[in-house]
């Protein structure tokens, strides 16, 4: 098979579409330029670009880094500067000043203070118990009759009894027409 030449116009147009692979990534949307104007204006006004709105940099970037490193810092000397000042930061409301000990007690005398406070609670505790255990009263169980065969043949004879003096009227009721 002998291949046919191509005719001039679609080898024309083959060529120029060629030339736009070669360009990848930068082919244009058209090849019109006034198509191409408003493509590119839609592109940018759904940026924002062109709206009047700042546009985010790496400027603005770095004002916000350094405002935030500012900051941080700024709180941290405010702490370690505030005991040498005397200061107390206010918390929204009075603080009673807790009662401050005059001096620094030993091991042994933090040994007793503990002991001592546990024994307190110890005594406390027992006389609660003590003083449940006085009014404690056992629950009382419940008193039974002792009931025999023939109490419960009984009672089965009454129900029994009692069935059949209602079953006329339920067979009454129910001989009514049945649709």
């Amino acid at each position: 098979m002998a291949s046919s030449p191509i005719p001039a116009n679609i080898r024309k147009r083959s060529d120029k579409y060629a030339n736009n692979i070669k360009h990848r990534g930068s082919v244009p949307k058209s090849l019109d330029p006034k198509v191409q104007q408003k493509l590119e204006a839609r592109r940018l006004s759904k940026k924002g670009l062109g709206t009047g709105m700042p546009m985010p940099t790496a400027a603005n970037g770095r004002r916000i880094l350094l405002a935030l490193l500012l900051l941080t810092v700024g709180s941290a000397l405010y702490q370690v500067c505030l005991p040498l000042f005397g200061s107390q930061p206010s918390s929204g409301g009075h603080q009673p000043k807790a009662k401050q000990s005059t001096g620094v007690l030993t091991r042994e005398q933090q040994a007793k203070a503990a002991q001592a406070v546990l024994q307190e609670l110890n005594r406390k505790a027992t006389e609660k118990y003590f003083s449940m255990a006085k009014n404690y009263q056992p629950p009382v169980a419940p008193q039974m009759r002792d009931v025999g065969v023939d109490d419960f043949e009984d009672e089965i004879r009454k129900l029994i009894v009692q069935d059949d003096d209602e079953l006329p009227h339920v067979v009454a009721e129910a001989q009514g027409p049945l649709v």
